[in-house]
């Protein structure tokens, strides 16, 4: 009907402060570029599942990929942490504890890369 013509509305701005640090010199804008995903996934709400077949992965060479058996699906885990769990996870860091200071610090220590809290709270 519309002949092949298609308007696409324009972008948001990206965020002052994400813009800042995608684009830099900073010390924090450099931490943040080199752990981007790090950072994305300390603040995640859910990680992905599925069943994944190891014999064609990175071993190989190459562009990295994997290839998945059946579905794939989310993992939340349940709202409130075990009882033997000391720290909470996931979904449960988001109703876990209304502090900010303490909320930061768990997704902190839920990644293995050097991220700082500084760059944490402003995202």
């Amino acid at each position: 009907p519309n002949k092949g013509s298609i308007s696409i509305s324009p972008l948001s701005p990206t965020p002052t402060e994400i813009g800042q640090l995608l684009h830099g010199n900073d010390t924090a804008s450099k931490n943040f570029r080199s752990n981007i995903r790090a950072y994305n996934n300390a603040l995640s709400f859910a990680s992905l599942g599925a069943s994944i077949d190891h014999t064609v992965g990175n071993s190989r060479g190459g562009a990295y990929n994997f290839r998945i058996h059946g579905e794939v699906y989310h993992l939340i885990g349940s709202l409130l942490p075990n009882t033997d769990q000391d720290t909470p996870s996931f979904a449960q860091i988001y109703v876990h504890d209304p502090s900010m200071e303490r909320h930061l610090e768990i997704r902190r220590n839920h990644t293995n890369a050097s991220i700082e809290m500084e760059v944490l709270n402003t995202l």
